[in-house]
């Protein structure tokens, strides 16, 4: 039972893993190019939404509110959409300036104008890098208790660090 249950968890934590370095290789694929120094999202509706500022930029002035933010980019540089953003990021340079236009939820829309900024390792590792770390660390410990666990108390409490690895 406990070796079943021990290669169980090490298929989830692998495809975990596997999932994860997918995305983080995206992500530093990204390194050193130009972005508006803040980490976007598509949102349930289609909208622009920023997700996070790295923590060596200031602060987007309508940035992440929740996780139900009610305010979203509409425009880049009076470019619209997702293909907009990323068009007027590929053509920038460091410190050109970068027009966007934000809607609330009360369809108000105001514009703020950022740098473009480059996307550095530092930015990674502070913003994504040690998330990842501390997520191999959660999958290792589990594993150790999963397969050293001598009844299914000791188990439950491996297979509870899956969630937090995420």
């Amino acid at each position: 039972m406990r070796l079943r249950l021990t290669m169980l968890y090490m298929v989830v934590a692998l495809a975990l893993l596997i999932i994860s370095a997918a995305g983080h290789l995206r992500l530093l694929n990204e390194v050193g190019k130009v972005f508006g120094g803040f980490f976007w999202a598509i949102d349930t509706g289609g909208r622009i939404v920023v997700v996070s500022t790295p923590p060596q930029l200031p602060l987007f002035e309508a940035g992440a509110e929740s996780l139900t933010t009610n305010s979203h980019i509409v425009a880049v540089n009076k470019v619209t959409g997702e293909t907009g953003i990323t068009q007027v990021y590929q053509r920038a340079q460091p410190g050109d300036a970068i027009s966007y236009t934000i809607s609330s939820n009360n369809n108000a829309h105001a514009s703020i104008t950022r740098p473009a900024e480059r996307f550095t390792l530092d930015m990674w590792w502070q913003s994504y890098g040690m998330a990842l770390l501390a997520g191999i660390s959660w999958l290792l410990v589990g594993a150790f208790l999963v397969a050293t666990a001598r009844e299914w108390t000791g188990a439950v409490e491996g297979i509870t660090l899956l969630p937090p690895a995420l």
